[in-house]
C-alpha cells in the first residue's frame, strides 16, 4: 500500500466515524451535516490525491465548507458578495474558488468561536469542533506555503494537521458520556 493509499483510507476511516455518529449523536441534524461534510471530503481527497484533479478537489472542499457553515453557523450570504466581487477580478477558475473556499473557511472559523449555535453544543463537542476545524485551517495554511514554493518538507506538516483535524471534526457530532 502506498504513502498516499494510507492516508486516503485514513480519511475515509474518519468519514465512517461520522457515519456512525450519526446514530451516537447528541443531536442528529448535527451529525448528518458533519457526516456530508466528511463525504465531500472524501471526494475532494481522492480528487487532489488519487485523480490529481485541483479543480474538482477546491468544489469538493467548496461543498465541505458550506456544510461546516451550515453546522456551526448559517449559510453565509456575504460569500455570494465575494464570489460577484471576485468575478470583476478577472481571476483564472482555480483562483476564483480558492477564493470562495477561503472566503467560506473564515466564515467557518467565525462560526465555530462565536456563534451562539455553540452554545448548544455539549463541553467536549465545542472544543472538539473547535480544535478540528483549527487543526485543518493550519493544514490550509501549510498547503498556501506549500503551493508557493516554501518547500517539499511541508507536506508532512499538512497532514500533521490534517488527519487529527479530521479525526476531531468526525467525533464532534458524537454523544459524549459523562457530560457535566
Amino acid at each position: 500500500m502506498s504513502e498516499y493509499q494510507a492516508k486516503f483510507l485514513l480519511i475515509l476511516l474518519c468519514f465512517l466515524l461520522s457515519i456512525v455518529g450519526v446514530f451516537r449523536s447528541w443531536r442528529k441534524k448535527d451529525a448528518v451535516l458533519t457526516a456530508c461534510a466528511l463525504f465531500f471530503t472524501v471526494l475532494a481527497d481522492f480528487q487532489l490525491i488519487v485523480e490529481i484533479h485541483a479543480t474538482m478537489g477546491l468544489v469538493f472542499f467548496i461543498c465541505v465548507q458550506i456544510f461546516y457553515n451550515m453546522r456551526f453557523r448559517r449559510f453565509p450570504f456575504e460569500v455570494g458578495l465575494v464570489a460577484v466581487f471576485a468575478l470583476f477580478l478577472r481571476l483564472q477558475l482555480l483562483h476564483y474558488l480558492a477564493l470562495i473556499y477561503a472566503s467560506l473557511f473564515v466564515f467557518s472559523m467565525i462560526g465555530v468561536f462565536t456563534s451562539g449555535k455553540m452554545a448548544e453544543f455539549p463541553y467536549r463537542n465545542k472544543h472538539f469542533a473547535r480544535w478540528g476545524l483549527s487543526l485543518y485551517f493550519l493544514c490550509d495554511i501549510f498547503v498556501l506555503f506549500y503551493n508557493l514554493g516554501f518547500g517539499d518538507e511541508l507536506v508532512f506538516f499538512i497532514w500533521l494537521a490534517y488527519l487529527p483535524g479530521q479525526l476531531l471534526l468526525a467525533l464532534s457530532s458524537w454523544r459524549m458520556y459523562n457530560e457535566n
